[in-house]
């Protein structure tokens, strides 16, 4: 059931508690995670993990053109790892 009130609640918690991207990057690096996917919108945050981390496969959503694109691509990496 989608309640109003308690979603505003919610967004009003991640407006006002930033994420520290640097320290979430930096901890998925120690996990040894293969690729970085954004889902969007845009592709900031993949930007930033590839520059970050160079080495490191970072993609965004908006960077297919089509379903079948993300879904050959995440089988790719996937399978790499």
């Amino acid at each position: 059931m989608f309640d109003a009130l308690a979603g505003l609640d919610k967004l009003a918690l991640q407006i006002s508690h930033p994420v520290q991207w640097a320290s979430c990057l930096a901890s998925c690096v120690e996990a040894c995670v293969s690729a970085f996917f954004e889902l969007g919108p845009g592709h900031a945050l993949a930007d930033m993990a590839a520059g970050s981390y160079p080495g490191m496969t970072a993609r965004s959503f908006d960077d297919f053109r089509s379903l079948q694109g993300v879904r050959a691509w995440l089988q790719r990496v996937t399978a790499d790892g």
